[in-house]
Formats: structure tokens, C-alpha cells, sequence
């Protein structure tokens, strides 16, 4: 099977872009983020999202501390 990368945003526009970048959407919070790399064979970029929400609620942990 081929896997095509490809680039998303883990911000609430949902972008997906065939080339690394930065989120163009003016009402993401993410925008002028860098997309991440993903490699999935859906189009559900589940791991990418799983990473992101791991990251946050780590770092909602510190924040606590």
C-alpha cells in the first residue's frame, strides 16, 4: 500500500494541505501554526490528533502545578 503524506492542522478548521506549512485559516486558532506531518491511509489523521490532545493535557498539567 502507498502511504501519501500530507500535512493537517490540529486546530478546529480541519485544513489538510498536499505541502508542509502554516494554517491559513483566519478563524482557526491554529492559524499561522505549522501544520503537522501525517502519514494515515484514511483521512481520519487520528494519531496526529491522539499526539495533540496528549500534548495539551500535559501541558494543561503543568499549568496546574
Amino acid at each position: 500500500m502507498f502511504i501519501i503524506m500530507h500535512y493537517v492542522c490540529i486546530g478546529t478548521c480541519g485544513g489538510v494541505s498536499e505541502k508542509a506549512g502554516d494554517c491559513r485559516a483566519a478563524s482557526c486558532p491554529m492559524h499561522d501554526k505549522p501544520l503537522v506531518e501525517c502519514g494515515c491511509e484514511d483521512g481520519r489523521h487520528e494519531e496526529v490528533f491522539d499526539e495533540a490532545a496528549l500534548e495539551a493535557e500535559l501541558e494543561a498539567g503543568e499549568d496546574e502545578e
